[in-house]
């Protein structure tokens, strides 16, 4: 009776198992398809275009192949060789929900591993890579994950200073569906105008043009505050390592405010007073490094 039974339940246990096997396959695609769809979507909505072969999703999270991740209107693209990622129940036991990436930048900047953590989406949080340096931003956007070793197009960069002057602000890409918006790379903080005044609180800067190869070339820059109106344009070269910074700017100043304003309080400068009521216009020029500017002006006729 016993053999009987036990001939009935083995079969039966067989069956059963391989019927859960079935069942999790066909739940695990569906999973991994709507995976999939979110994280595209998700990736849109941050101005992002991603592309993926495959995500299959198991207990212990989900694995996708084939991933291209880029950045739209900007020129940059991140391949991704393996995506794991982790959903929440399980990233309490294994260190937090994130997405783990290896894969390779534009122009052969490898990354060995590439891990965000997130915090409110799955493209924000801490970017860690691997060997080369550690950037927090808000959003991956790719604008300031490896500083200085991207190559990128910048359309456009709105910067609006807090409370501590130029310390901090914001990078905007304009022309994506959605404008992205990141922390201003450290490489790019006083880099491009070495501005540290505490008047300068309501400044607004614009700078259109292209960053390649640890150099700046601006083909239009504007910097308005309550004292004037700065328009620039010329090269803002960088060593990564030194973290020096080369100028070659000419542009024009105007003072909006008649009386003594110190041209310093436009660009970072020391020592360098003119008496506004004279002239409301100065062309100038600004070469050398960092530390030892050449600045001369001229009143415009």
């Amino acid at each position: 009776m016993i053999r009987s039974s036990q001939k009935v339940i083995l079969p039966l246990s067989v069956i059963l198992a391989v019927g859960v096997v079935f069942y999790m396959t066909l739940k695990s695609d569906a999973v991994g398809s709507y995976v999939r769809e979110k994280i595209i979507e998700v990736g849109r909505e941050k101005g992002l275009s991603m592309k993926m072969d495959n995500v299959a999703c198991g207990i212990l999270g989900c694995k996708a192949e084939g991933v291209t991740v880029s950045l739209q209107h900007a020129f940059m693209y991140l391949r991704i060789d393996e995506l794991n990622i982790r959903p929440k129940f399980v990233g309490i036991l294994l260190g937090g929900p994130q997405l783990r990436m290896t894969g390779q930048l534009y122009r052969g900047n490898f990354i060995s591993e590439l891990r965000i953590q997130p915090k409110e989406s799955i493209i924000s949080g801490s970017v860690i890579v691997t060997g080369l340096e550690v950037a927090e931003i808000p959003q991956l956007s790719g604008i300031g994950l490896v500083a200085g070793t991207l190559d990128f197009t910048l359309n456009s960069i709105v910067v609006k200073p807090d409370s501590l002057g130029f310390a901090s602000g914001e990078v905007r890409i304009v022309g994506a569906s959605k404008p992205q918006k990141t922390s201003l790379p450290p490489l790019l903080t006083g880099a491009a105008l070495p501005i540290d005044i505490p008047a300068m609180r309501e400044v607004n800067v614009q700078m259109i043009g292209q960053m390649r190869d640890d150099k700046l070339t601006l083909k239009e820059g504007r910097l308005a505050s309550s004292l004037g109106l700065v328009q620039m344009e010329g090269e803002v070269s960088f060593s990564q390592k030194s973290r020096s910074v080369g100028l070659g700017l000419n542009g024009r100043i105007e003072l909006s405010k008649e009386g003594t304003r110190e041209i310093s309080s436009l660009i970072g400068l020391e020592g360098k007073g003119v008496d506004a009521s004279a002239a409301q216009k100065f062309d100038f020029q600004l070469r050398g490094t960092a530390e030892n500017p050449d600045f001369t002006y001229k009143p415009v006729s």
